[in-house]
């Protein structure tokens, strides 16, 4: 483990490498030096507006919605364990509802 953190593997992980949603292209771009960050996904799950968003007015609808991303990054990780690509448009409260995409 030490070797590797003195090996600088670690900034491969704070740069955003261990993040449980990455696409092929993405990474294979990063690995490669073509870019220096890889997409938040998080961040564009956060931006939804609406009444049924992390943004809703509703306290109750915030958290569900806040708990759909959870689900939301399962279910890429479990597509991507299953050898598809990432669903990127689906929406959270349908992976929270368990439909499969």
């Amino acid at each position: 483990m030490q070797e590797a953190l003195d090996g600088g593997g670690s900034n491969l992980l704070r740069r955003g490498a261990a993040r449980p949603c990455v696409d092929p292209v993405d990474i294979a771009k990063f690995l490669i030096g073509a870019t220096d960050t890889l997409p938040s996904w998080e961040e564009g799950l956060r931006r939804d507006k609406g009444l049924l968003s992390n943004n809703s007015p509703l306290s109750m609808v915030r958290t569900v919605a806040s708990f759909a991303g959870i689900y939301w990054f399962y279910e890429q990780l479990y597509r991507l364990g299953r050898g598809e690509f990432a669903n990127l448009k689906r929406l959270p409260l349908m992976a929270m509802a368990g439909r499969h995409a």
